[in-house]
């Protein structure tokens, strides 16, 4: 038997050599999970938040570059914010699949967060830890309150232009993430979001508001970024500088209200500046999908038919000419036109919550003085920047009493609650009376609070409706400056900031055992 003597063309098959990971026993496919990017929607967004905040914080650098102001805050601030953020947007991704809770727990914690942060320039220029932190969060809520010029800190003009830079973009860019809370994410959180919009934009169509608000989201942001844009233009067409004019603006279309001089508005001694204020306050309180609509579809008929901004206009035109007739020492020696200007500003100013002054509140008379914490508590119109407890709910309360009255009579009667042609749901109008009742609560607590640690009752009162309402005016012991409250009491009004910002039924949710037992339920995945 022969033997076949291999082909010289064929060749041995080569050892395959096991490869690095094979060799030392380490599984490949367990370090690519570990290194891989895990989600976590909470982590993520918290990391892009923070992130934002330090490339926003890039704008004062550049004025401090400008003034000659120091460095150091902006820059270290802006070292903090990245190297808390980068790691977080390294390591974590958005989840495919993110839960209501999840989403509430990133918008009612997310102010704390960059309040946090917005106050470290605050405390690396000198300030107090507490008085940074109020600071913080009256721009980044939009209040307007501030702690300069009172209780030892220094006053307004003492601080560095690119600090004063910084407290008008907080509320700039607070009033920015309103919209977007109600605008885009409030929608991607299902039912639960959708039932919080619903009760923000009362009487507008919201059946289909995920996909419509969605799509339109970048145009609501472009009407909000065009007036800041326009109102700078206009002001500096009136003579002010660049400086005052960009802090300005930003303050007035936020209705925030945090202005670079101590005197306010006033100081600038120009009627034309204030009426330009007054404008931009009032479009600043206005529904912004309103406006939106009106540009888009039928103009200024699309305002007339909305029932909202005509109780809206109603309310102001009534509330100036009272507060007209009960304005005494505040404006002697004024003109009827300058008397009438004072009176309207200071009512559009208090109503959508921005607190620019251009008289003195400290020494009016209680009946103007009571007119001004009335117009704080309605606050503006619905789906604005604007705070108090929003004139569209003050006209379903309206029109559930004329129902709840007529109903008395005629038992029997079915009657609709309409807003705008269309019909308010009973889950709406319950949730209305729940905001209603957790609002007062809050303000009762706060002003017990408050005075029991010796604030004086006019303070106590106006302070805690000012920072409920989001709106910052003083009056009594806080008339100029909220500086000289003690520690505690400054506490007890950021606690108020945040709720009233968030409209207290989200913040009261996340402090709720039954939301932690829910959140908490998948705590697998961060771990």
């Amino acid at each position: 038997m022969e033997l076949t003597k291999p082909s010289q063309n064929s060749q041995i098959a080569p050892v395959k050599k096991k490869s690095f990971f094979k060799r030392h026993g380490v599984d490949k496919y367990t370090i690519t999970k570990k290194v891989s990017r895990r989600e976590n929607t909470v982590l993520y967004l918290f990391g892009t938040l923070v992130f934002y905040v330090g490339l926003a914080l890039i704008v004062p650098l550049i004025c401090s570059y400008i003034f000659n102001d120091p460095y150091d805050p902006w820059i270290i601030t802006m070292l903090i914010c990245f190297l808390f953020s980068i790691p977080l947007l390294m390591r974590f991704k958005s989840a495919e699949h993110t839960r209501s809770t999840e989403t509430l727990f990133v918008i009612t914690t997310s102010w704390i967060l960059v309040t946090i942060f917005g106050s470290l320039p605050f405390i690396l220029s000198g300030m107090d830890v507490i008085d940074a932190l109020f600071e913080s969060m009256s721009g980044f809520t939009t209040t307007g309150s501030t702690i300069m010029g009172g209780g030892g800190v220094a006053p307004i003009e003492e601080w560095s232009k690119s600090i004063l830079l910084w407290r008008s973009m907080m509320q700039w860019l607070g009033g920015a993430g309103i919209i977007m809370i109600f605008v885009t994410i409030l929608p991607m959180m299902g039912a639960t979001g959708r039932s919080l919009v619903t009760l923000e934009l009362a009487g507008t169509d919201t059946q289909n508001i995920t996909q419509r608000m969605q799509e339109e989201s970048r145009k609501f942001h472009y009407i909000y970024l065009s007036l800041t844009l326009l109102m700078i233009v206009m002001l500096l067409l009136t003579g002010l500088g660049v400086y005052d004019s960009a802090t300005i603006a930003l303050s007035s279309i936020s209705t925030g209200g945090l202005s670079p001089y101590s005197d306010s508005i006033s100081h600038f001694n120009s009627r034309i500046v204030e009426w330009i204020v007054i404008i931009f306050m009032f479009l600043g309180g206005t529904n912004f999908f309103l406006q939106f609509r009106a540009m888009s579809r039928g103009g200024y008929k699309e305002l007339i038919k909305n029932s909202e901004f005509r109780a809206y206009v109603l309310i102001v035109i009534i509330a100036s000419l009272i507060l007209f007739a009960f304005l005494g020492p505040e404006v002697a020696g004024m003109s009827t036109f300058d008397r009438f200007t004072a009176s309207t500003f200071q009512i559009i100013s208090a109503m959508t919550s921005t607190g620019y002054t251009t008289i003195s509140l400290g020494g009016l008379v209680n009946i103007a003085s009571l007119i001004l914490i009335i117009a704080m508590i309605i606050g503006g119109s619905s789906g604005s920047t604007a705070g108090g407890i929003k004139i569209v709910r003050f006209v379903i309360l309206r029109k559930f009493l004329s129902a709840t009255l007529y109903r008395t009579i005629h038992p029997k009667a079915v009657v609709p609650i309409k807003i705008n042609e269309k019909t308010v749901e009973e889950k709406t109008v319950s949730s209305l009376m729940a905001l209603l009742v957790c609002y007062f609560g809050t303000a009762v607590v706060c002003i017990f609070i408050l005075m029991m640690l010796g604030v004086d009752t006019m303070g106590s009162v106006c302070s805690t409706i000012a920072s409920l309402s989001n709106a910052g005016l003083g009056m009594g012991d806080v008339a100029s400056s909220y500086g000289g409250l003690p520690d505690l009491a400054k506490l007890v009004l950021m606690f108020a900031m945040w709720a009233g910002r968030l409209e207290f039924i989200s913040v009261f949710v996340i402090l709720s055992p039954v939301f932690w037992k829910e959140f908490l339920r998948f705590h697998k995945r961060y771990s």
